[in-house]
């Protein structure tokens, strides 16, 4: 039985009818769902209130808790990705409870800006790395801009030590920020190819690493997204790929977003696949005969 985790915008796609789960899936795959659904679900409820919106956010609702999902919640633990047995409702309650929405939106604008000035800099020194989406997931980590960036690992591991107390008061306040800080504390480390190969990620060593390899590979123009707007969309798009990494196949319909996330993945170690929603309907397919 397959592990499979489907990009919310997979199920905004299916709640309006434009796409179709294949038949029979259920006897070959298992889908999941995480807090990272939860998180835009809570953010698509609350930006549009017309009576056409509260329909469509019925269906999704019912996709997301109901008609495809039976196993529990993704969620970070201390030591791994927990798949915790409880309903997404739960999820969506701690939500409500610490709203970070405009974290998460200062925070994507700087991930933005600096990005911009990385590739900035890159495209200038060498004209060549404008070719850099052209390459396989093999063959961008034998660029020489992205080995001078994934230098910087030790580096930004630090830095994130640093800031997280910070960024984590304003959500949750000084105490609970203390409590989390310590439990998320990650001891600087230089990266190696293959870090989580047949090993169980450490679910803040993982997270870290997902930001910091999203970042090193838009920096250095790899399928990068181009304004705010995808980068804001980024930062949940970053969690999706984390609470992914637990299954088989990552399903989106984002094509730079997924070639970017099997590169990263491949870099990893991880066993994660990410495809569109036409290619996970013909595994399933196959899988089937």
């Amino acid at each position: 039985m397959k592990r499979v985790y489907f990009d919310y915008n997979i199920y905004v796609k299916l709640a309006k009818g434009t796409i179709l789960l294949p038949e029979n899936y259920s006897q070959c795959a298992k889908i999941y769902v995480s807090v990272a659904h939860a998180e835009e679900f809570f953010n698509a409820k609350d930006k549009n209130t017309s009576p056409e919106n509260s329909e469509h956010i019925e269906k999704l609702w019912n996709l997301l808790t109901h008609d495809l999902n039976n196993n529990g919640v993704l969620n970070p633990s201390p030591t791994r990705i927990l798949n915790k047995q409880e309903k997404l409702s739960d999820a969506l309650d701690r939500v409500r409870e610490y709203d970070t929405r405009q974290t998460i939106k200062e925070h994507a604008e700087t991930i933005h800006s600096t990005q911009q000035a990385a590739t900035a800099a890159v495209f200038a020194q060498d004209k060549s790395s404008m070719d850099n989406s052209n390459l396989s997931r093999e063959e961008i980590w034998k660029r020489s801009e992205v080995i001078a960036a994934l230098g910087k690992c030790r580096a930004e591991c630090d830095l994130r030590n640093r800031e997280s107390p910070m960024a984590l008061t304003k959500n949750y306040g000084w105490y609970i920020a203390r409590l989390i800080s310590r439990i998320t504390y990650l001891k600087p480390f230089d990266l190696k190819q293959n870090i989580f190969k047949g090993e169980r990620p450490n679910f803040y060593q993982l997270e870290f690493l997902m930001e910091f390899l999203q970042n090193v590979l838009n920096g250095c123009g790899y399928n990068r997204d181009r304004d705010v707007r995808t980068v804001n969309s980024g930062v949940y798009d970053t969690e999706h790929a984390i609470y992914a990494s637990y299954c088989d196949y990552f399903v989106t319909d984002d094509k730079r977003l997924s070639k970017r996330l099997n590169a990263i993945y491949y870099y990893l170690g991880l066993k994660t696949e990410c495809m569109s929603f036409d290619e996970w309907c013909n595994t399933i397919k196959e899988l089937n005969t």
